[in-house]
């Protein structure tokens, strides 16, 4: 069973389980990926909070970022992100091959894929244009 909620829920799905002599352990996402834009060569994060339970404990959880770029007429070409194995992950000096978009599977006593996340590249036409845009 995949859970998102929010954390008040959870607190409250961890009282739930309590009075019940068998509860499904599962992997709850709280707090999803964001979709963002940033400018050619900053650097992006992306983060998920996730706990597994019950008892409701981030102990024991394992991640793997995934990319793929372009989730279009149904591709789901999902490619792990070599080392990027924490509950976030830094795009350093974003370039046009990191655009598309981010994932993470989170496992505890099972596995569940976060919802997919945007990265966006935004490049200036030139300096020239910037600076007029700012008058």
């Amino acid at each position: 069973m995949v859970w998102t909620v929010g954390v008040g829920l959870a607190a409250s799905l961890a009282g739930c389980c309590s009075m019940v002599k068998s509860c499904v352990h599962s992997v709850l996402i709280l707090h999803q990926p964001q979709s963002q834009t940033v400018l050619t060569n900053a650097a992006a994060t992306f983060s998920v909070y996730a706990l597994v339970g019950p008892p409701f404990t981030t102990s024991g959880l394992s991640y793997q970022w995934q990319f793929n770029s372009t989730l279009l007429d149904g591709n789901n070409n999902w490619a792990n992100v070599a080392g990027e194995t924490s509950s976030s992950i830094t795009i350093k000096n974003v370039k046009i091959s990191n655009v598309g978009f981010y994932r993470v599977l989170v496992s505890g006593s099972d596995t569940v894929a976060s919802d997919p996340a945007s990265l966006k590249r935004w490049k200036p036409i030139s300096a020239a244009l910037a600076m007029e845009a700012d008058l």
